[in-house]
């Protein structure tokens, strides 16, 4: 949702604008825009993401040996 949001902030796409370019009505893209994520799959956040030009990779490598944590790294 951040990056969601930066992009938008970027381009200084009005909200109207915003969610039309992402297929979304603007009261709930206002809602996304807040944090509200709900009814919202990560795979249709990456398609909102494809729809303001980003290539979403994920990255599957093993942790160092001494590592016993799981971590997410998101860049």
């Amino acid at each position: 949702m951040f990056r969601i949001r930066g992009l938008i902030e970027a381009r200084k796409l009005t909200q109207m604008k915003a969610a039309d370019l992402l297929g979304l009505d603007q009261p709930k893209f206002s809602k996304l825009l807040r944090g509200r994520t709900e009814g919202y799959t990560i795979d249709r956040l990456f398609k909102l993401l494809n729809a303001l030009g980003q290539r979403v990779e994920i990255n599957i490598v093993p942790n160092a040996k001494n590592e016993k944590l799981r971590a997410i790294v998101v860049t």
